[in-house]
């Protein structure tokens, strides 16, 4: 017989990836997804707390543009409770509990109709809230002649200071009972703090 020689058969090309390289590759993944959750993760997180300052910052801007607007209309008329006691025009206590009361003018008539346009309003600040108490009438016939409003919950602190035509700042007003109930000082400044923005002070005269 014939010495028949074998011809060998070419080899299959490799195809595939061996389990080795799965794991790898799978390995890899799992890094990179790890990787790509975390920054997102870091983003959103960085996206809610700029809102949340936005937001605060945005509530603060409002409140101290409508105490100016008020402020600017603050005219010397005192008034009375219920108990027909005077209160001054302005009245302004710095404690554990900060009252700042006064009368403003220039209240929107766009009826037409023959109003006061006069008001009492109360600013009261305790434990971060700050409220505000607005007469229904100039002189109270009763403890419940006013509408509250819940104005903020986060304030850290809401400080009102005079500034007297003396040149010195005062942390209450009237200075003494024997004072006129009608005097008013050369200008007034608020101090808005919270957390977020720290100290915002404005400083407004009152009008002649």
């Amino acid at each position: 017989m014939k010495n028949r020689r074998l011809k060998k058969l070419p080899l299959l090309a490799k195809t595939g990836f061996t389990l080795i390289e799965l794991l790898i590759a799978i390995t890899i993944l799992a890094i990179l997804s790890a990787m790509a959750y975390g920054g997102l993760s870091s983003v959103l997180k960085n996206h809610e707390i700029l809102t949340a300052q936005q937001e605060k910052f945005t509530e603060l801007t409002q409140l101290m543009t409508q105490l100016q607007k008020e402020i600017r209309h603050i005219v010397p008329r005192p008034v009375h409770d219920k108990y027909s006691t005077f209160i001054p025009a302005l009245r302004l206590e710095n404690g554990t509990t900060v009252l700042f009361s006064f009368t403003r003018a220039g209240i929107p008539n766009p009826t037409g109709r023959q109003k006061n346009s006069l008001q009492r309003i109360d600013y009261i600040f305790n434990n971060k809230t700050l409220k505000k108490q607005t007469w229904l009438t100039i002189d109270r016939n009763n403890s419940a002649d006013y509408s509250e409003e819940i104005i903020s919950t986060t304030l850290e602190k809401f400080k009102v200071e005079v500034l007297g035509f003396d040149g010195n700042v005062y942390q209450q007003w009237p200075l003494n009972k024997t004072d006129s109930l009608d005097i008013l000082p050369k200008a007034i400044r608020f101090t808005l703090t919270n957390k977020e923005t720290g100290d915002i002070s404005r400083l407004v005269e009152l009008p002649l």
